[in-house]
């Protein structure tokens, strides 16, 4: 029986990773918003998830900086405050100019096309507000 060379299985996520993926995107297109208050009761029930899965995600989303657990009391969803932005935004900057500076030697015809094509898709899901899908990768 021939196999393709190319063929590759499906990705099988653990319940964790989809706990993770799901609520990372709900955070970033909204659907929870900074200072909302995340109750693993629901997050199990409508993921059809345990609990347990779902606060290991909870876990690892609060190291990634994007909710705040308080043990015994609460998990939420962070809110940036606008000196952390003041903090952040500047060495961004800086970093995105060293990486165009570096990057600026593999340039041609056809990456600049691609670009333009990201940059299209981008800002057409930032005009519908569908913030989630502007920063998912394709």
């Amino acid at each position: 029986m021939p196999i393709p060379n190319n063929y590759k299985a499906p990705l099988k996520l653990s319940a964790k990773d989809r706990a993770y993926n799901q609520i990372q995107a709900w955070i970033i297109d909204g659907t929870l918003m900074p200072g909302e208050k995340i109750l693993d009761t629901e997050l199990s029930n409508a993921l059809d998830i345990s609990r347990t899965p779902i606060r290991e995600a909870l876990q690892l989303l609060g190291v990634q900086g994007f909710v705040e657990m308080r043990p015994g009391k609460e998990t939420v969803v962070t809110q940036v405050r606008e000196d952390e932005l003041e903090d952040i935004l500047p060495p961004l900057a800086a970093l995105q100019s060293v990486a165009g500076e570096l990057a600026v030697e593999f340039v041609d015809e056809k990456l600049i096309y691609e670009l333009k094509v990201i940059n299209h898709d981008f800002e057409s899901h930032v005009d519908k507000k569908d913030f989630y899908g502007a920063l998912k990768k394709k």
